[in-house]
């Protein structure tokens, strides 16, 4: 086995790096196409689509903007701007706050039972 150079071994890691970047700002960057939203739309409704933007703009805004207002008072918080987009916390947020808007906001009418023998009539 050949040993490589270290500064080889820099270039790969880097490269490999910049790959990965480059791959979380395309996934970021392709949901806001107009073609997604229809897609969203059509298959769970316009709540769903309104939890999901909602979510996008809380991550991608509200919370570095409240990281920065915080880092003001504890430095630490500075870090934490920059996790919000390279982490996709949506793939776990997303689920949980549709379950919420279901359980809690969700449609509290219920079909009425329909009877196979009766020619669609409901009982």
């Amino acid at each position: 086995m050949a040993i490589l150079p270290i500064s080889f071994m820099a270039i790969t890691t880097e490269t490999k790096m910049i790959k990965k970047l480059k791959e979380k700002i395309s996934h970021k960057l392709s949901f806001w196409k107009k073609e997604k939203f229809k897609e969203i739309i059509v298959e769970y409704g316009v709540p769903f689509l309104v939890i999901l933007i909602g979510w996008e703009i809380f991550e991608d805004i509200v919370f570095p903007a409240f990281c920065y207002w915080m880092g003001q008072y504890f430095p630490a918080f500075y870090a934490l701007i920059p996790v919000s987009w390279i982490m996709c916390f949506h793939p776990v947020a997303v689920p949980i706050l549709w379950w919420v808007y279901v359980r809690f906001w969700g449609s509290n009418q219920k079909k009425a039972p329909e009877c196979s023998s009766c020619d669609g009539e409901k009982l």
